[in-house]
């Protein structure tokens, strides 16, 4: 009796110590890796195991798309560090504010990500980031800074999404609005406020979309080559496409007003509609029960009826 009596106090004690395990793993863990082919990705908590998984798979996948797309060639494993705590991702990122959920350390070329999101956004989240990663690599420190920023990032969105109906609406809205900018000015605004980055990176995006439906899946490759040799990426643009600046301003305007921007059907009128003829018919199955079961009192009080007269 003794032994199970001092078996039950240390039972009672096992749900504090997995506590204190658990409070330890999550805090003071060191870094854990998982290596693959192409990618090293670092996570510390237990919870982040599944999406540091999910990174390198969706980074093994997207890689030799990307790096054909850009002509990369190179050798090398990229670094992705995850963390499902915002805080420690900002401290370790060395970013501010609430609008980065992904970010590459320049020389280092080293992915940070936040992945305290819904799988879906870290579907996007990788391809982007291994798009800048592989741009670094490809030109180098010195060339990078050629590079516009509206391009960049625009390349990195064209690797990591697909075009939309409600992207067709937003850029509709952006021409409506007139709020558009000139190339030449556009890298600026991702330096703005919330919507001035999110009209830029969408504009960004659907001026690098433009190029790729007209030049051709080759077009980022020979830009990208042309600006190894060329001074200033107006001319790189020049040799791979044939257009100036200038020009490219002019052509995507031209074709993004002359598009058709009809935003698709909301989806909560879609939901209430789905609602009421639900309900509808629910009431027309609770009428139809409740005429039968009517009917059937209707006709047991006609036969107590009958029978109560017959027995007089």
């Amino acid at each position: 009796m003794r032994r199970l009596h001092g078996f039950g106090r240390w039972a009672r004690l096992l749900p504090c110590s997995a506590l204190i395990l658990l409070a330890h793993s999550a805090v003071g863990a060191a870094p854990k890796v998982i290596r693959s082919a192409h990618f090293l990705v670092y996570y510390e908590r237990w919870t982040e195991l599944p999406s540091a998984r999910d990174a390198g798979r969706i980074g093994e996948d997207r890689l030799g798309e990307i790096a054909r797309d850009l002509g990369y060639r190179g050798a090398g494993r990229i670094v992705i560090a995850v963390y499902r705590d915002r805080r420690d991702f900002l401290q370790k990122a060395g970013v501010t504010g609430m609008g980065p959920i992904g970010v590459v350390r320049y020389p280092e070329s080293i992915i940070y990500l936040d992945v305290s999101g819904s799988r879906l956004r870290l579907e996007h989240m990788v391809p982007h980031e291994v798009t800048h990663v592989l741009l670094l690599r490809l030109l180098g420190p010195g060339r990078i800074a050629k590079l516009p920023l509206w391009f960049n990032e625009g390349l990195a969105e064209y690797e990591s999404r697909v075009w939309t109906g409600m992207d067709d609406a937003a850029l509709g809205e952006l021409m409506r609005r007139n709020r558009a900018l000139p190339l030449d000015k556009l890298s600026a605004a991702f330096q703005g406020n919330e919507e001035a980055v999110a009209d830029a990176y969408l504009q960004a995006w659907s001026v690098v979309r433009f190029l790729a439906a007209r030049e051709g899946d080759g077009f980022a490759r020979r830009i990208l080559s042309a600006l190894k040799t060329r001074p200033a990426f107006a001319s790189a643009l020049a040799a791979g496409t044939g257009r100036d600046l200038a020009g490219l301003d002019r052509a995507w305007r031209s074709a993004a007003s002359a598009a058709r921007h009809e935003p698709p059907a909301p989806l909560f009128w879609g939901l209430f509609t789905a609602y009421v003829v639900g309900a509808v018919a629910a009431v027309a199955v609770f009428a139809k029960i409740w005429l039968a079961l009517r009917r059937r009192a209707v006709a047991l009080e006609g036969d107590e009826a009958v029978t109560k007269e017959t027995e007089k």
